[in-house]
């Protein structure tokens, strides 16, 4: 059996940057709903899971030319450049996201913090 090596660091909640001995990826999400990228194997794979213990469904997409298959070059990097787009759009959407809870839990301790003050 080989060696192998796994790294993961997490740059922010939602984004994890993975190294690996040959290659590294970006994983986008969390436990119920991710997407990892990896530019090396050029392989994107989204994972869905649910609270049931072992059930989960994910699909591997690889964006190499099978062999054989020409592709043509400005539909390829079109088709680069909307799934970057729609990662930066993730990322966008859950920084919003993390932003709502963040005021969400902020009127919350200032709602707690009141009742505790006026009725304890």
């Amino acid at each position: 059996m080989g060696w192998r090596y796994r790294r993961s660091v997490k740059i922010f909640p939602g984004l994890t940057l993975n190294f690996g001995k040959k290659s590294h990826s970006w994983t986008v999400g969390g436990k119920a709903a991710r997407t990892t990228i990896n530019p090396v194997t050029k392989k994107v794979t989204q994972s869905y899971s649910t609270p049931v213990k072992g059930l989960y469904w994910s699909k591997q997409y690889s964006t190499k030319p099978k062999e054989g298959q020409v592709h043509d070059a400005a539909a390829f990097n079109q088709q680069n450049k909307s799934s970057i787009v729609a990662v930066f759009e993730l990322i966008g959407a859950l920084i919003s996201l993390g932003w709502q809870l963040l005021k969400v839990g902020i009127v919350l301790f200032i709602l707690i913090w009141i009742v505790r003050v006026l009725f304890f």
